[in-house]
C-alpha cells in the first residue's frame, strides 16, 4: 500500500504540474512574432512541417484557430516530456523528486522568456520532437535494440522538415551507430541503420520539394542556405572584395549589399573603428544585415530582371552559393575568429565551452570502459549540443531561439551525478 501510495503521490503532482503551467499556457495565449505570419501564410522557405501544421487548424477552425494550436502544442510538449521522464527514470532509478526536478527543468521553456508552448513558431513542435528524438537515440545506446535507430531516424526526418538546423544531428546518430554496431559486432543491422539515417534525410529533402511544388509551383528545396551562410562574409568583407569575382552580376550584388552595410555602419571594419566587440554587433544585428540587406535587397535586384518571389529566392540562393566560397578563403582568419566567438556564445562563455568539452572526452572515455548509462547520457547529449551548436555559429547568429533545447542537459547531468553519488555514500 505505501508504495502505490508512493506512486499515486508522484504522479498526482506531475499531472498537478503540468494542469498549473498549462492554465499559465492557456491565460498567455498565442504569441506572435514576424516570422509567425509567414508561417501562417505559408509562404516560401518556411518549415513545410510547421506551416502545413497551422494550416490544418486554420482550415478547421478559421479565425478561432489559436487556443486550438496552443493547446494542441503544448499537449505534445507534455507528451514528449512524459516520455523522456519515463526513460530517465527507468534508466537511472530517479526518485520522484528528482523526477518532480526535471520536469520542472524541462518544463521551464513553457514558462520563461521562450514561452515555448504559445509561439507561433517552429520551435514550438521542433521541442518536443526534439525531447522524443533525444529520447529514442538515449534508448538506442542503452538497449542497444536497433529499432530505436530506426525510430529516431523517423523523427530526425519530421525534426528536419520543421527546422532544418536538426540535419547537424545526422553525423551524431550514425556516429553512435558504429559504435553500437562496434559493440554488438552487428555488421548488417548497423549498415541497415546508417542507410536508414541517410534516408532520413533524402526523405526530407524530397518532402520539402513536393510541398514547394503542391504549395508554389516549384520542385525545389528551400532557398535561405547560402543566403543565412554568406552573411558573415559580407560583415566580415572589405571593398576590394569585389576583385575576387569576374562576373558583372556578383559584382554588382557585392557593391549593393556592401554600400548598404556601410551606410549604416554595420561592416566589421567600422564596428572595430568605433571600439566595439565584433562578435556582440554581428550577433544584435544579424537581422539588419541578413534579412534587410542580403536577403531583401537580392530580392530586389533579381525582382528588376522579372522573376516571381520564389524565382527570385532560387536566384539570389544559387549567386551566394557561387560568390561564398572565394569571400570565405580570401577572409578566413578572420571568419574563423568570428565562427570561434559566435560559437562559444552558443555555450554562454569560452568556460562553460570547456566544461562541456571535458565533460565530453571524460564521457567517452568512461563510455568504453564502463556500462553506466550516465555516460552514455553526457556523450550523447553533448555531442548533439556541439553538432547543433557549430552548425548555428557557423551559418547565423547564437540567439537562445537556436539553443535552448539544450538548456535542460547540463541541470539532469549534475542531479544524475549526485544522485548516484548519494546512492554510493
Amino acid at each position: 500500500m505505501a508504495k502505490t501510495s508512493k506512486f499515486d503521490i508522484s504522479r498526482i503532482i506531475s499531472y498537478a504540474l503540468f494542469i498549473l503551467v498549462g492554465v499559465f499556457v492557456l491565460q498567455k495565449g498565442a504569441v506572435y512574432y514576424l516570422d509567425s505570419y509567414a508561417f501562417l501564410d505559408m509562404r516560401f522557405n518556411r518549415s513545410p512541417l510547421y506551416s502545413t501544421f497551422l494550416k490544418l487548424f486554420t482550415s478547421v477552425f478559421g479565425d478561432a484557430y489559436k487556443y486550438p494550436v496552443v493547446i494542441t502544442q503544448y499537449a505534445f510538449i507534455i507528451v514528449a516530456i512524459s516520455f523522456l521522464l519515463n526513460t530517465l527514470k527507468s534508466v537511472f532509478k530517479l526518485s520522484f523528486i528528482s523526477l518532480i526536478v526535471v520536469q520542472l527543468i524541462v518544463l521551464a521553456p513553457c514558462i520563461y522568456w521562450h514561452l515555448t508552448a504559445n509561439k507561433i513558431l517552429s520551435e514550438a513542435i521542433a521541442y518536443p520532437l526534439f525531447l522524443i528524438l533525444f529520447t529514442f537515440s538515449f534508448k538506442f545506446l542503452i538497449k542497444q535494440k536497433f529499432k530505436y535507430i530506426y525510430l529516431a531516424a523517423s523523427v530526425l526526418c519530421l525534426l528536419i522538415l520543421t527546422r532544418g538546423q536538426f540535419i547537424a544531428l545526422l553525423p551524431v546518430l550514425m556516429l553512435l551507430t558504429l559504435f553500437v554496431l562496434w559493440q554488438k559486432r552487428n555488421v548488417k543491422k548497423g549498415l541497415i541503420a546508417i542507410v536508414i539515417l541517410l534516408m532520413a534525410s533524402l526523405i526530407a529533402n524530397v518532402a520539402e520539394r513536393t510541398y514547394n511544388k503542391i504549395v508554389h509551383g516549384y520542385f525545389v528545396s528551400n532557398a535561405m542556405s547560402y543566403v543565412h551562410l554568406i552573411s558573415a562574409d559580407f560583415y566580415i568583407s572589405k571593398a576590394e572584395d569585389v576583385n575576387l569575382f569576374n562576373d558583372q552580376e556578383s559584382q554588382t550584388y557585392f557593391n549593393l549589399v556592401r554600400q548598404s552595410l556601410v551606410d549604416v555602419q554595420l561592416t566589421r571594419e567600422q564596428v572595430l573603428e568605433n571600439e566595439l566587440d565584433d562578435q556582440e554587433e554581428f550577433e544584435r544585428n544579424f537581422s539588419k544585415i541578413c534579412n534587410v540587406r542580403v536577403h531583401e535587397l537580392g530580392l530586389k535586384y533579381f525582382a528588376s530582371k522579372g522573376l516571381n518571389l520564389v524565382e527570385q529566392n532560387l536566384a539570389l540562393n544559387e549567386l551566394c552559393a557561387q560568390m561564398y566560397l572565394p569571400l570565405f578563403k580570401k577572409n578566413f582568419k578572420e571568419r574563423l575568429k568570428l565562427f570561434y566567438k559566435n560559437l562559444k556564445t552558443t555555450f554562454g562563455s569560452s568556460k562553460y565551452m570547456l566544461l562541456f568539452l571535458m565533460l565530453l572526452i571524460i564521457g567517452m572515455i568512461k563510455m568504453l570502459k564502463s556500462a553506466n548509462a550516465i555516460y552514455k547520457f553526457i556523450v550523447l547529449s553533448i555531442l548533439f549540443m556541439f553538432a547543433n551548436n557549430t552548425l548555428i555559429a557557423a551559418v547565423v547568429h547564437p540567439i537562445n531561439r537556436y539553443t535552448f533545447y539544450f538548456d535542460w542537459i547540463i541541470f539532469v547531468i549534475v542531479l544524475v551525478l549526485f544522485v548516484q553519488f548519494s546512492k554510493k555514500t
